[in-house]
């Protein structure tokens, strides 16, 4: 009985997967590469992702923090600018703001006093 179940459950998620687009296919591998502590990995395709949908500031700033996680400072800090530059023009200006401070914080510290705070 528990071989049909599985079974089921697998059917019922393929469909989810055939939807996805190719960036959020990335992203998800991404998500999954960090989680096992393959920073670069995860940073490699979080970086084609941004290729695949360049209109994304969600994308980009994802980006960005995976560069920071491998020590990429000056790729983090063009792939903010490209984030806060696609809020502006969105008219996205709270997130922007946010972005912006991220970008300030990471233009401001050494490499030694990382993580980022939003806030």
């Amino acid at each position: 009985m528990a071989r049909r179940n599985r079974r089921s459950r697998i059917r019922i998620t393929q469909p989810a997967l055939r939807d996805e687009s190719a960036d959020q296919t990335l992203v998800r591998r991404a998500q999954r590469f960090r989680r096992r502590g393959e920073h670069r990995q995860a940073m490699l395709a979080l970086r084609e992702a941004c290729q695949c949908s360049k209109q994304s500031p969600r994308l980009w700033t994802l980006y960005a923090v995976a560069c920071v996680r491998v020590r990429r400072l000056d790729d983090a800090k063009l792939a903010l600018r490209q984030a806060v530059w696609l809020r502006e023009r969105a008219r996205d200006e709270r997130r922007a703001q946010v972005t912006r401070r991220l970008l300030a914080q990471l233009e401001a510290q050494n490499a030694g006093s990382l993580p980022l705070r939003a806030a």
